[in-house]
């Protein structure tokens, strides 16, 4: 034990404590104003967090305190844990969407065989006495090559003026084929289900008479492809020996509007080949191969329609490949009671219809 006797022990002891409690004393006070600024700048930091994030002070307060750092790890824990659990039944899932929708095209394929087998390709060929045509077609057109051209460059006075197509004869020879290939594939049940058929079916239609038309005629054409061509362009013949059909026009355009677009482009392709050789061609005249010639790349000149849209409707080309196609579709409608009509043409139809309707009721 420490003896307190002596006094100046007890004296220094006592300073000593005295001391000690003062420095006590100061160290709270630093303490006290530390957290008071550190509550201050605290407050400042709450307010900007409650300005920019538009959440209560409150919540703000409670996601800084250590009871909301903890729940804030507990909920990062869980959605970490459920997103490994996510992950694990993702492959699962997409098996089994993988397997649906399998199961779905395997029953739909199988119920539309059964329905609209005529639509078959193959099967629509046989339908019609076509036979092998099918592969014999498959065949020639794999197998087709693009000839070097030989192309007619005329002189000037030998070309046909601006808007002079051709007056068909009765053995243009393309119109023939076009004509016949309408009249075995046409029928009036494709007429009616035209509107009710998917975008595949169309094309496959179209296919079909894309490819007897060149069996018939000779000129080898490989089928339609579907693209966006664009607002005003309905089709496109590029020279490849493809019909390019626009989406928009092919969902929501009449049979004979798209049918008229398909012949057109096709009479394009024949067009090509007669320039190419005309030897092979002697039901066109000189003066029409000519003016073909002078119209068609690269030798010729051609008028786009965004140069001149006039230019490029009256060009030797252009008519002639409208009058073609107009040609046909006319010839079948003389010689078939189901005709082929554009919505316009039902609707003045029907309009017809409903005023002789109205005046029979009076």
């Amino acid at each position: 034990m420490i003896d307190f006797s002596e006094g100046s022990e007890r004296e220094s002891i006592t300073q000593l404590m005295i001391k000690m409690l003062e420095l006590d004393a100061e160290n709270k006070e630093n303490a006290a104003q530390l957290e008071r600024l550190h509550d201050e700048q605290r407050d400042d930091f709450y307010a900007k967090m409650v300005e920019m994030t538009g959440l209560s002070e409150e919540f703000v307060r409670f996601i800084d305190s250590p009871a909301g750092v903890e729940a804030a790890q507990k909920l990062t824990d869980n959605i970490n844990h459920e997103s490994f659990n996510i992950n694990q039944w993702i492959p699962g899932i997409n098996s089994y969407i993988e397997q649906t929708r399998t199961s779905y095209q395997d029953s739909f394929n199988s119920h539309y065989d059964a329905a609209t087998g005529e639509l078959n390709i193959r099967e629509l060929y046989e339908s019609f006495g076509l036979g092998g045509l099918y592969d014999q077609l498959e065949e020639f057109n794999r197998g087709f090559q693009m000839p070097p051209p030989e192309i007619i460059v005329p002189s000037p006075e030998v070309l046909a003026p601006t808007g002079e197509g051709r007056e068909f004869s009765e053995h243009d020879s393309f119109i023939d084929a076009g004509t016949q290939a309408l009249e075995e594939l046409v029928c009036p049940e494709l007429i009616a289900m035209w509107d009710h058929l998917s975008l595949d079916e169309k094309e496959r239609v179209l296919d079909v008479i894309t490819w007897r038309i060149s069996e018939l005629s000779g000129i080898p054409m490989h089928g339609i492809l579907i693209e966006n061509l664009g607002y005003g362009t309905n089709g496109e013949n590029r020279g490849d020996g493809w019909m390019y059909m626009d989406i928009n026009h092919m969902l929501n355009s009449s049979f004979k509007e798209v049918l008229d677009t398909l012949l057109h482009e096709a009479r394009h392709e024949f067009q090509r080949e007669v320039v190419r050789n005309p030897d092979r061609f002697p039901d066109v005249s000189p003066e029409t191969k000519a003016a073909w010639a002078g119209n068609m790349p690269p030798q010729g000149v051609y008028i786009s329609g965004e140069d001149d849209f006039y230019g490029y409707l009256n060009q030797p080309l252009e008519v002639d490949a409208r009058e073609a196609a107009e040609t046909m579709i006319d010839i079948y409608n003389d010689n078939n009671d189901a005709k082929l009509m554009s919505y316009e043409d039902i609707a003045i139809a029907e309009g017809y219809i409903n005023k002789a309707a109205a005046s029979w009721k009076k």
